[in-house]
């Protein structure tokens, strides 16, 4: 509900002062998706039992996806920045305001901001994954480099960038990518899959998880965790 209008809220929800639901989300909790496909429905179930054990427990947490890449949520605390003391570069998969001093500090102009919300349209995550991954290659160029992407708990919109990132410069099928991360990160609970999906045949592969092709859109399938 990040930077929305006072008009997408009811009265009580705008009084909130933490996690106010807008209307359209409130209205997706209530008619969620019906899924009848064995495999979404296993994803889904995933994504609400990361929720149940971690919430946003995993914030302040650094995971190692490979060599090269990291992921984790928007670092408040110099003591956690301190495992990304190799980082050279960051991606910001959240708003500006996300880019907290302790990761200002430490990237400065070697930072890239999407200004993705956490409720964003689907086309706006699909042009921004083609620009993280034309930042993110232009960064391997330079030796040694290692990325942190992050977005606010580190949970769904930085994910969706991180596995866009294995998908392009690693050559993972999306299912092997979705592996890595949970296997990683098991606090993940990506949205945005449908989106993931297209970008694998946009890459010109085979789906590997065709059943993400047919999946509700993020706000639809968010709903449901």
């Amino acid at each position: 509900a990040e930077n929305l209008p006072k008009e997408c809220f009811s009265a009580s929800q705008w009084r909130k002062e933490h996690y106010p639901r807008c209307k359209n989300c409130i209205r997706a909790s209530k008619n969620p998706p019906k899924i009848s496909d064995s495999r979404l429905c296993a994803f889904v179930e995933e994504c609400q039992r990361a929720k149940d054990i971690y919430q946003q427990s995993q914030t302040e947490v650094v995971s190692e996806i490979t060599s090269w890449l990291r992921l984790g949520g928007a670092l408040k605390h110099d003591s956690s920045a301190q495992e990304l003391v190799n980082a050279t570069h960051g991606i910001c998969a959240a708003l500006e305001r996300n880019v907290t001093p302790v990761l200002q500090k430490r990237f400065e102009n070697k930072l890239m901001t999407l200004n993705l919300e956490d409720k964003g349209s689907d086309s706006d995550l699909a042009d921004a994954l083609k620009l993280a991954v034309a930042f993110a290659q232009e960064a391997l160029q330079q030796p040694g480099c290692q990325i942190y992407v992050f977005c606010a708990l580190g949970c769904n919109r930085s994910v969706v960038v991180v596995i866009a990132l294995l998908m392009a410069i690693e050559g993972l099928s999306l299912d092997a990518a979705l592996t890595l991360a949970r296997e990683k990160r098991p606090a993940i609970r990506p949205k945005y899959m449908r989106v993931l999906a297209d970008f694998e045949i946009q890459l010109g592969r085979e789906s590997s998880r065709p059943e993400f092709l047919e999946a509700p859109d993020s706000k639809s399938l968010g709903a449901l965790y």
